[in-house]
């Protein structure tokens, strides 16, 4: 049950390196707007209330207080990773609302395969 639970929470995430930051003096480069597809401001996409309640399904998955609390620790970060991958690699409504719907953490186990690989 860890091991899936792990393994969801690392295939959900995003291990690409952060992009450099620029120097403080030096002007962030001018990124190209795609008109095909606008952004959309941060948690209009339902993601942020994904990442939230995955975490809170991740803590309820503890098993003894000293695990709960490692994952108390951890659910800030989780949260993040999870709303920031859903809204990059946009999501599908069809995924975003089975992991909305998720009860248990094996449910979401099926919405994974839901999610479609970044181009």
């Amino acid at each position: 049950m860890r091991r899936a639970a792990v393994l969801l929470v690392l295939a959900a995430c995003d291990f690409r390196p952060a992009p450099p930051k620029p120097a403080p003096n030096q002007a962030a480069p001018a990124v190209a707007a795609d008109a095909a597809a606008p952004a959309l401001p941060p948690g209009g996409d339902g993601c942020l209330e994904l990442g939230a309640h995955v975490g809170e399904l991740w803590v309820a998955t503890a098993t003894d207080a000293a695990e709960k609390a490692l994952y108390e620790q951890e659910r800030t970060k989780t949260v993040k990773r999870m709303s920031d991958t859903c809204t990059r690699d946009a999501w599908s409504d069809v995924a975003r609302s089975c992991y909305l719907k998720a009860q248990k953490w094996l449910d979401l186990e099926a919405c994974a395969a839901l999610i479609r690989a970044p181009h």
